[in-house]
Formats: C-alpha cells, structure tokens, sequence
C-alpha cells in the first residue's frame, strides 16, 4: 500500500523535528562544555550567565538581550531573565576574568608563525540615546559618521588553514571616563594577548596600525609585525629620507605572479609583482625593517612594512603578502 502524500509529509516533519531536536541538545552540551572551561575562575551565577549568554547568542543570532531570553525556554518571566543579565552583565570584573580564561586556553595553539590579525572597527547604534558614554564612530564600509563604540579584535590563523582562534576582543570610547587613548587600547589589546603568547605570532595590521607610537613600542618591545602603510610615512631608504609612496614607486619588481580574488561577487584574475627595500624609521634607525611592495592590485602599489626578513626568493614574498591578505 502506498502511502498518502499528507501521511509522507508528516513523517517527515517528526523526522525533521527530532533531528532538530539532537542538534539542539549537542549545542546546549558543547555550549555548558565551553562555558564552564572558560568560567574556572567565576561563580555559579556568572558561569551560568555566560552558559545562557553563548546559548542565546548562537540561537537567537542577536545580542539583544530580550531576543536571548526567549531561547532558554523556560517559565520565569521574561522581565526577570533580563533584570538577571543586565546584573552580571554590570559586575566590573567579568570580562577581565573571561578575556583570561579564553587566552589561557587559546594561547597553546599560537605558533611562531601564527597570524595575529588585529582589526579596527566601530559599532553604530543609530537608535541609541541613553547608553552611556556614546560617542562618533566612523564607519569606514559606508563611510557614515554616527553614535556607537570602537572595537578591537584579535584572532589568531594559520596561513594555510581556515580555523579562526579567538583571542581578545574589546569596545572603548572616547568620551569614558577613563579613555586615554586609542594607542592605548591598541597596545593593551597586544601586550595582553602578548603576555599569553610569550610573543609567539606574527601581527597582522591594516592601515589603522600605520602610526608612529605603535612601531616605537612594538620594536622596544620585541613584537614582530606587518602592517599596511598610508603611503605618507617618511622612512630611511640607506641614508635617504623618503616617503613610503615615492619608495614603492621606483621600487623594482623581482618576481611576477597571477591571483584571483573576489570583486562584488566576481572573481577577477589581477597580475601583480613583488619588491622589496630594506628600510628603517627615523626614530628607530638602529632597527631593519622591509617594506614588500605589491603592484598590480590598484592604482597605488600595495605597502607592508614589516619585521619579517626579505630575500629574494618569490615565495618568502608571497607569503608575507598573502598573510596580509589572510585577514
């Protein structure tokens, strides 16, 4: 006997239904797995906090704290889930005590050639009024200046591999209190991911990272780096003065390659070539550096200043350039 179209249908919905039932008790499992490795140093009421929180998070795909509440299914009212996560959510030691426990976990996979990829970024929050210490925020992808947060994350990937190690992530504001400044933030953000490391990994940095006050610590300090200049960046080219755009422009090319990226949906064939000179910086010319050139991707050549020696060998080049396209 053939069975009916609606008796098919049924079967497979209670099919559907119970294997969507599995996967929500495997995540609820690795989920309290995770979170009670990560909350050794917190108590019942935190850990449970971050449980319900990482839970929530993944189910709901928002940080809106009513949205995550929904997802713990239970009978307490939702007014009350939410009085709870806004009380863990005010003690001051909390992401302090994550933020260790996650690189305390996370440094062991950190290798000597690790990327350590550092982003600057912004959160906007249009609609916000009340949340404390707002201040302008410029987001770069749509060039729009509103009120939110800067952030800074750092993750840590392998050249050749995908999997992508969270590492640290923070949100400041100029108009807190106890702002500083955004080199600070920047510099608390490595030393601390740093101290974990042992200063293993190679920091990977856009053009946010181009400034004077990081490379004076980051040389004093022993971290190796490449970051993406501006182009405006005056360096020593043997006992000349010059800037990093000029440089790259008479920059010869060594080596010629082909690659394919991904252009508004399309992939698009760009030939590129490499060169490199070694350089310094005025206010640190006891320490060498390379600058890699990269032309054929813009208009402009592609600049990295970094602490990784350059030879003439076309794949120690390439792989500095794609460690910065890594990120």
């Amino acid at each position: 006997m053939v069975p009916r179209k609606t008796e098919l249908y049924k079967g497979l919905k209670e099919r559907s239904l119970v294997d969507y039932s599995k996967v929500a008790r495997k995540l609820r499992e690795k989920v309290t797995r995770f979170s009670g490795e990560l909350c050794q140093e917190l108590g019942k009421t935190a850990t449970r906090f971050v449980t319900e929180s990482v839970h929530g998070i993944l189910v709901s795909q928002s940080v809106v704290l009513t949205k995550m509440g929904r997802t713990l299914e239970n009978d307490v009212h939702l007014k009350k889930i939410e009085e709870r996560f806004c009380r863990q959510l005010a003690k001051p030691a909390l992401w302090s005590k994550l933020q260790h426990d996650l690189l305390l976990q996370a440094s062991s996979r950190i290798q000597d050639k690790t990327l350590l990829v550092l982003d600057l970024s912004d959160i906007q929050k249009q609609y916000a009024q009340e949340m404390e210490h707002l201040a302008y925020v410029h987001d770069g992808s749509h060039d729009v200046i509103g009120a939110g947060y800067w952030t800074i994350h750092v993750s840590g990937v392998e050249l050749d591999q995908q999997e992508v190690i969270p590492l640290y992530q923070s949100l400041h504001s100029q108009e807190a209190p106890d702002f500083i400044s955004e080199n600070r933030q920047i510099l608390n953000a490595i030393r601390m991911v740093g101290k974990h490391t042992q200063k293993r990994g190679i920091w990977v940095i856009d053009r946010g990272g181009d400034r004077g006050a990081l490379y004076r610590k980051l040389l004093l300090e022993k971290f190796r780096f490449i970051i993406r200049q501006k182009g405006d960046r005056k360096i020593l080219f043997g006992k000349t003065l010059i800037n990093t755009l000029e440089l790259s422009l008479t920059c010869p090319s060594l080596y010629n390659d082909t690659i394919v990226r991904m252009k508004d949906g399309k992939e698009k064939v760009y030939h590129i070539e490499y060169g490199y000179p070694k350089v310094r910086l005025p206010e640190n010319p006891k320490h060498y550096l390379w600058l890699l050139v990269v032309k054929g991707l813009g208009k402009k050549p592609l600049m990295l200043l970094t602490t990784e020696p350059l030879r003439k060998n076309r794949q120690v080049l390439k792989d500095i350039f794609l460690s910065y396209i890594k990120r």
